[in-house]
């Protein structure tokens, strides 16, 4: 007779054995993990330009942020355009190396936007006119040239730059903040604000977006790259009052994660070296779908452990969203039901976005795929009304999964000038008889020309201020 296993001890069979492969792995070292590889730009004292405080603290604390997670680190400080020239040039020939499994472009500085193109400013840039900012700028898709051509599966640029524009008294075109860029296949670009915003530079010593990022790279080892900048994103709102949204915009199609398999533990801390080896072994097997009995199991074995916080996390947000039915069976509990898939196609889940928010009742315009301004506030009347929490402002999966869970008219219904309201539908006004309505919903009376008599007794009218009588 054949017996089949309930599912969740199926699952922890094959987390019991994940564990103890990875504790093999981990006894021979890292010999299967791909290098990753920085470059960090941060330039502060501009020669004719107005300098600024913090990037060059910003870059040293990125420096030894990533390095601390394994990156190999090259590092720029006041970089004049030579310079930023040739590590684009020497950072593009390591990303070709096969062995390399991220690259990552850190810069923080001057930024600006002329005519849709984003340009980051060298410390000797001296520009008269906007014409100019070709040859004096680096434009950022000189760093994209670089990630396109590389080996690495993983890229990323992260922009802590349009702090404000420096040259906006002689710049016409300079449009302000930078403007989104398409991410190519493979690439996460992340920019310390929303496009066309400016962000902070910061009083203590450091940007509130490097900040913010730097804490969620440390505090966060065992979870995603999308999840660590969401971190990041969530600080910076609560330190700014909601005044600086750090965005992204991702074509990255696997997990990425800032260490690879979580703090390794000290190689002679006996004892505790080895709990934490378990600690990292358990977590590594559940943190891509834990369950809730998984997650109160880790928190049990592991109540001081590495990723005690975010068990902690992911299982109150787990325990607060309403249950399935207990008949189901534990596999089923933990599927999604009926929900529909997220488009990776970043245009296409722009305009499942934009459907969403029309259906909503939130007028985001033609779901074209575009986000535009109308789509943007079309977005933020939803989140006031729903009193949603959403860490961004622009279209990704996290909002699209969001909306697809509300119902039925959200945004109030607004009706244009010629319209009322009436039993939540836009009534075409009327006006008392004799009257017309006009386009901007006034009731008025039309004016006829009245016969005036003259001296003769015979009808006159004026025509360019000139009278005329029969």
């Amino acid at each position: 007779m054949n017996y089949l296993l309930p599912a969740h001890i199926i699952r922890l069979g094959v987390i019991l054995t994940t564990i103890v492969f990875i504790q093999i792995i981990s006894s021979t070292g890292s010999a299967f993990a791909g290098k990753r590889v920085a470059l960090i730009i941060g330039n502060s004292n501009y020669e004719h330009i107005q300098s600024l405080k913090n990037p060059e603290n910003d870059a040293l604390l990125m420096a030894k942020t990533l390095g601390d997670a394994g990156f190999e680190v090259r590092q720029l400080i006041d970089g004049n355009y030579r310079d930023m020239k040739r590590e684009l040039l020497e950072f593009g020939r390591t990303l070709r190396d096969s062995s390399i499994e991220a690259g990552l472009i850190y810069y923080a500085g001057h930024g600006v936007q002329v005519r849709g193109e984003n340009y980051l400013i060298p410390v000797n840039a001296l520009l008269a006119d906007e014409d100019e900012v070709d040859l004096e700028g680096i434009n950022v898709n000189d760093f994209l040239k670089v990630m396109n051509s590389s080996s690495s599966p993983v890229n990323i640029v992260v922009l802590d730059a349009c702090r404000n524009n420096p040259f906006k008294g002689s710049f016409r075109s300079a449009t302000r903040g930078l403007a989104p860029i398409d991410a190519p296949m493979g690439t996460l670009i992340a920019y310390a604000t929303s496009p066309g915003q400016v962000a902070m530079d910061g009083s203590a010593g450091n940007s509130p977006y490097t900040a913010a990022l730097s804490r969620a790279i440390e505090t966060s080892p065992g979870e995603p790259i999308e999840s660590v900048f969401k971190q990041a994103r969530r600080d910076v709102l609560a330190e700014t009052a909601d005044r600086q949204v750090p965005w992204e915009v991702s074509s990255i199609t696997g997990d990425f994660y800032f260490y690879e398999d979580g703090p390794l533990p000290d190689d002679t801390a006996g004892e505790a070296g080895s709990q934490g080896s378990l600690d990292v072994a358990y977590w590594t097997a559940i943190r891509d779908n834990p369950s809730v009995s998984e997650l109160r199991a880790y928190l049990a074995q592991f109540p001081n452990g590495l990723f005690a916080g975010v068990a902690a996390n992911r299982l109150k947000d787990l325990e607060d969203k309403p249950q399935v039915q207990a008949s189901l069976a534990p596999s089923e509990a933990e599927q999604p039901i009926n929900e529909a898939p997220v488009p990776s196609d970043p245009k296409e889940l722009t305009r499942a976005v934009q459907v969403e928010l029309n259906r909503l009742g939130c007028d985001a315009g033609s779901p074209d795929g575009v986000w535009g301004p109308k789509s943007g506030r079309a977005l933020d009347t939803l989140r006031n009304e729903a009193k949603l929490q959403l860490a961004s402002l622009s279209p990704n999966a996290a909002v699209l999964k969001k909306l697809r869970q509300l119902d039925g008219r959200i945004c109030p219904l607004t009706c244009s000038a010629r319209y009322v309201l009436k039993n939540n539908e836009c009534v075409l006004k009327t006006c008392p008889a004799g009257q017309l309505l006009s386009s901007a919903g006034q009731c008025y009376t039309k004016s006829k020309p009245s016969p005036q008599s003259s001296s003769s007794g015979g009808n006159c009218f004026t025509f360019n201020g000139q009278q005329y009588c029969d």
